[in-house]
């Protein structure tokens, strides 16, 4: 297995849909699997899922862990040599999982990477938390991820752009592709 696709949700029906579409239409050429972590959604969600989207792995909590617990729920059941945390709120561009995929790839000392953000609209989204920057952001994941998943990481204060790669939220949000 090459990827594992993490989604972490709670009461966010359709937010959920759209993003595993959006994986559905434009899926990575590797083998990949969703797993999606439900966290006691009360709006339908696990039954749109369970019903809409068969091929998902579906973890239905009976309550709500938080985001974090959820996603180590699906981090030690994953399969993937990459594991990709990714929100629901979250729509793809075409081919973003696998520039990603290509850029750890052609990279083996980075040990993390994650796209470009953009709004709704299109536009930028110049940070993950309102106040925050991208780069401090990635800086602070990044040193927790390295700590509890892997080695070795790239350190250095030059910034690697990676192109098309692309996604878009529809509110403040973040994503990260890592080795598992």
């Amino acid at each position: 297995m090459r990827l594992s696709i993490l989604i972490v949700s709670w009461n966010v029906r359709q937010d959920i849909v759209n993003c595993v579409r959006s994986i559905e239409q434009d899926p990575p050429q590797a083998e990949f699997e969703i797993i999606v972590i439900d966290n006691a959604s009360e709006d339908g969600t696990v039954e749109v899922l369970r019903h809409d989207f068969p091929q998902v792995t579906l973890i239905a909590n009976d309550e709500n862990h938080g985001f974090a617990a959820a996603n180590n729920q699906g981090i030690a059941g994953s399969r993937g040599e990459y594991v990709l945390l990714l929100n629901p709120d979250t729509i793809l561009h075409p081919h973003s999982l696998d520039t990603l995929c290509a850029f750890l790839d052609g990279h083996p000392d980075v040990g993390a990477c994650g796209p470009r953000l953009l709004n709704e609209d299109g536009t930028l989204q110049p940070s993950a938390i309102a106040g925050w920057s991208c780069d401090l952001m990635g800086g602070v994941l990044l040193y927790l991820v390295s700590l509890l998943t892997f080695s070795r990481v790239r350190r250095d204060k030059s910034r690697t752009t990676i192109r098309n790669s692309a996604i878009r939220l529809t509110r403040y949000s973040w994503w990260l592709l890592f080795r598992a």
